[in-house]
């Protein structure tokens, strides 16, 4: 399309048809940046082209060519021809340098919060976990005991028991592990939270049922992508006496060298069964809770509060998934030399196997425990990520509910 304006009688239909004509492009099909390039600059064409008919009343013509299906390129294929006396107004230029810089700005801070929010979700996840390490462990030998009382007597005689046996290391074996795959899981799940939900929930509402989809897939995606670490922390965190494997890659090895590439995941179903849920009702109740509940972080009890919601996220969680996690470690674990745990066909057979032989109460073996554990656990976790996203000024997703 072209536009020739002129003097002869006809100055104001001109100078309205060429500011028509310069904005055709962004009415077409331009894509991908030229046409955001090309936008920016047929309004700087429009507002120079009005400028010299109103002001000079001379003879300008100006031919704008838009691109349209396949896409534009260079300027997006913008191109003005005036008089000689008239040169193309420089701004356009500079119109398409903001752009860029905008989109470069943009992408960097958003890398930038990202980063941010894994790292500060590996140090909660990786700090709550070594502080809560003895209970953790104590749990997990609990859990995997099918016959005799050995770790069944009380917690401060328990602990007594693995101190004389294995001495102060025993509360701490396996946690080298254990950080290794909390770490990046406690990244993934808080991060994952918040991306999940922006996704599932554009508009900031409040979904319940959603916010805990969102939980649940991210408690799955973490699952998935670290359950080989998962598996071997259980192997050498319910490690006695005496010491089958030596390390992570040694354990690694030696799974692989009797069940093949497929043993790395024994018991991932039951996994991804426990933790789906068990994430969902943490993440979720933790948000609901922070709604109503929780100050700006200039509040003198910012941090307890965090505590105190963290920890009833925690307790509740624990206490509608727990035997979940019974099933998924005693799959993992069957057949292990220190156990009498017998082979497992699937995970209902697990199920109804337990409750056959040791009740009920079996599937709540280490719960006690596990409270001990998950109730600070969780409190600190919370606590810390939030006072990080303080301290380092990252913001959530576009959609979160969270107001750190």
């Amino acid at each position: 399309m072209s536009t020739t304006a002129s003097t002869q009688g006809h100055h104001h239909h001109h100078q309205h048809h060429a500011a028509a004509v310069a904005t055709a492009t962004t009415n077409g099909h331009v894509h991908g940046y030229g046409g955001v390039v090309a936008a920016a600059a047929n309004s700087t064409i429009a507002s120079s082209m009005s400028s010299i008919v109103s002001s000079k009343g001379s003879e300008a013509a100006a031919t704008v060519g838009a691109s349209s299906g396949s896409g534009a390129s260079g300027m997006g294929g913008v191109s003005m021809t005036t008089p000689s006396s008239s040169s193309p107004s420089p701004s356009a230029p500079r119109s398409a340098g903001v752009v860029a810089a905008t989109v470069v700005r943009s992408n960097t801070d958003s890398a930038l919060n990202t980063t941010k929010a894994l790292f500060s979700g590996g140090v909660a996840g990786a700090v709550s976990r070594t502080i809560t390490s003895p209970l953790e462990r104590l749990k997990v030998m609990r859990q995997v005991q099918a016959t005799g009382n050995k770790y069944q007597t009380g917690l401060f005689q328990a602990f007594v028991q693995m101190y004389r046996e294995e001495g102060i290391r025993a509360y701490w074996k396996g946690n080298g592990t254990n950080v290794a795959r909390i770490a990046p899981s406690s990244a993934v799940q808080f991060f994952g939270f918040d991306a999940y939900k922006r996704w599932l929930l554009p508009n900031d509402e409040k979904d319940t049922l959603r916010i805990l989809a969102a939980g649940a897939l991210s408690g799955t995606t973490g699952a998935v992508l670290l359950y080989p670490l998962d598996l071997v922390r259980s192997f050498l965190s319910v490690q006695t006496t005496k010491s089958e494997y030596n390390g992570i890659i040694h354990c690694m090895q030696a799974i692989v060298k009797s069940e093949g590439i497929l043993g790395l995941y024994r018991g991932l179903v039951p996994t991804v069964m426990g933790i789906a849920p068990y994430v969902a009702f943490n993440f979720a109740t933790f948000d609901l809770l922070k709604r109503h509940y929780l100050p700006s972080p200039q509040h003198k009890y910012f941090d307890l509060i965090n505590l105190s919601l963290g920890a009833a996220a925690g307790g509740v969680a624990a206490a509608i998934t727990y035997p979940t996690d019974v099933v998924r470690r005693r799959m993992q674990l069957q057949g292990f030399k220190d156990f009498n745990l017998p082979r497992y066909d699937s995970t209902w057979h697990c199920i109804r196997t337990t409750v056959k032989t040791e009740g009920v109460k079996g599937l709540y073996k280490g719960m006690v425990p596990c409270f001990l554990k998950v109730v600070p656990s969780m409190a600190i976790a919370f606590m810390i990520y939030e006072r990080m996203r303080e301290v380092l000024k990252f913001d959530p997703p576009k959609g979160s509910v969270s107001k750190g």
